[in-house]
């Protein structure tokens, strides 16, 4: 899906003492009724300030699952990482596919394809503009 490394991939935080301290969007902290990731309920892994919440991670692996009828906002940011990183159409496509399978309210699905929409103006966008050594034709 990704044709190259990009710093934006990292979870793990620049500052943290290893690979299982992650700094994530400040959205993922479980806050109020919000489920936290799978693995990781109990709140003492969990901290935030003003722009991140930080988590340390349990032990088990890397697949943990998060509610995404709880935390919207992880659709948008999926998509704007798919998007700013140059994934093709197909990638798009087969993402929305597998969001839209795992959604569970219309309101979020709907949000995903506004994202789908919105990453695939990008990408013709991109492949539009005159590239800097050719210039316009």
């Amino acid at each position: 899906m990704f044709p190259k490394f990009d710093q934006r991939l990292v979870l793990t935080d620049p500052r943290g003492a290893g690979v299982s301290n992650w700094r994530l969007p400040r959205w993922f902290y479980p806050d109020g009724n919000k489920p936290p990731m799978t693995y990781h309920p109990d709140r003492r892994r969990w901290r935030r300030d003003t722009e991140h919440a930080y988590l340390q991670t349990v032990g088990r692996g890397q697949e943990f699952v998060l509610d995404l009828a709880h935390y919207p906002e992880a659709v948008e940011w999926i998509f704007d990482i798919v998007s700013s990183l140059g994934s093709d159409t197909r990638s798009c496509s087969r993402l929305e596919g597998l969001l839209a399978e795992m959604l569970p309210s219309r309101v979020a699905i709907k949000a995903a394809h506004a994202a789908v929409l919105r990453m695939r103006a990008t990408l013709s966008r991109s492949r539009a503009a005159p590239s800097p050594a050719t210039g316009p034709s």
